[in-house]
């Protein structure tokens, strides 16, 4: 029996789990381009921590924390820059708190 190395195992799961954490990211942050941005982000974070991931839990679930985190500093980045108009740190911990604890399942999973 081949044995899946963690690197493997953590492609196979971003892969399945992709749609729904972008779409989590794409609530709290609108614009398209900025939300791929912080997927990348928020994948680069959860393979430096994916010693932690318990196999067989919810996955997109547990990649959720990151992913508002990730979007909480760019909303801060955003305001210190006065780029845009952004949601308040607040909103952003709402919206993500209630995603989270949701059934919410846009994408899917396996």
């Amino acid at each position: 029996m081949e044995t899946v190395s963690e690197t493997e195992q953590f492609i196979e799961l971003l892969l399945v789990h992709r749609r729904r954490i972008y779409a989590f990211i794409a609530v709290l942050v609108p614009n398209a381009a900025d939300a791929e941005d912080l997927l990348q982000e928020t994948s680069v974070r959860m393979w430096q921590n994916f010693g932690k991931f318990r196999p067989g839990t919810d996955f997109a679930a547990w990649a959720f924390p990151f992913a508002r985190y990730a979007a909480l500093n760019f909303h801060r980045a955003a305001r210190r820059a006065q780029k845009r108009v952004t949601f308040s740190s607040e909103v952003v911990e709402i919206v993500a708190e209630r995603l989270a604890a949701s059934s919410w399942q846009l994408g899917g999973s396996r």
